[in-house]
């Protein structure tokens, strides 16, 4: 198993469980993925649970665990496995305004992790439940926060599940969280960042960092090149290196490409 983030883990523990020799590695020092910066604020206490069963459950299988490792393709050509499974997840979004200052431009990852780093006014680019719920932790340490989408008001947060919207709905405005929707971003620099607003006027939001929240791509290119390493051999992705997804997708997918091998 490459990846140990909740898929990984799930696969690793099934393929034990069924009686294989399973060997998980990831090139974080601690397992858990994207989850261990998604549990980070205390209302994700859930999070934090889930994420001590599914260590908990990997030990107890006896999963051999290699961390702080960056698995080559070439290190996948030599080994004497017979099936891989890749759960090395999903990248952020980077967009092309953003790539040449990632001291002003941080990550929904980075800023949840190490909130400590970001200045008092803070940008966040993205109203989906990373960018909202990004934006409430940020607003309840002390950050006066903006949030930005391009999507009008009434479509911010559609596609989550209708009692989760109005809790985050509820809980941006009992922050006093500023959300500017149908907002694009025209121009960034280290004063801030200008938007055209829904009205077609320009608009200067003043800040410290702006926060990255727009979504995540599929690490494919490394899916891909595993896969030609592995030649002939069983190679299976699971989570959201397929397709970024909800947690219970990518834990349930790891362990059905377990049970197929």
């Amino acid at each position: 198993m490459v990846g140990g983030g909740p898929g990984g883990m799930q696969a690793a523990i099934t393929a034990a469980e069924r009686g294989h020799a399973v060997r998980l590695i990831d090139a974080n020092e601690a397992l858990g993925g994207s989850l261990i910066a998604a549990s980070r604020p205390p209302f994700k206490a859930d999070l934090v649970r889930l994420l001590d069963f599914l260590r908990q459950r990997t030990q107890r299988a006896q999963v051999e665990v290699n961390l702080g490792v960056h698995v080559r393709p070439e290190d996948i050509a030599a080994s004497d496995m017979d099936a891989l499974i890749v759960a090395v997840g999903a990248e952020p979004i980077i967009p092309n305004f953003a790539g040449g200052n990632s001291a002003f431009f941080v990550t929904a990852t980075q800023a949840l992790s190490e909130p400590e780093n970001l200045g008092r006014e803070v940008v966040v680019l993205g109203c989906g439940t990373v960018g909202a719920e990004t934006a409430w932790y940020l607003s309840s340490r002390g950050h006066e926060v903006t949030l930005v989408d391009c999507l009008a008001e009434s479509e911010l947060l559609i596609n989550e599940h209708a009692n989760n919207r109005e809790v985050l709905r509820w809980q941006l405005s009992a922050h006093g969280i500023d959300i500017r929707s149908g907002c694009t971003v025209q121009s960034a620099d280290e004063s801030g960042i200008v938007v055209r607003t829904a009205t077609g006027g320009e608009d200067k939001i003043a800040a410290s960092h702006v926060v990255l929240a727009v979504g995540f791509q599929p690490r494919r290119t490394l899916v891909d090149a595993f896969r030609v390493a592995a030649a002939e051999r069983i190679v299976i992705d699971v989570g959201d290196c397929v397709s970024p997804g909800r947690l219970g997708d990518a834990i349930h997918s790891g362990h059905l490409a377990a049970e197929s091998v």
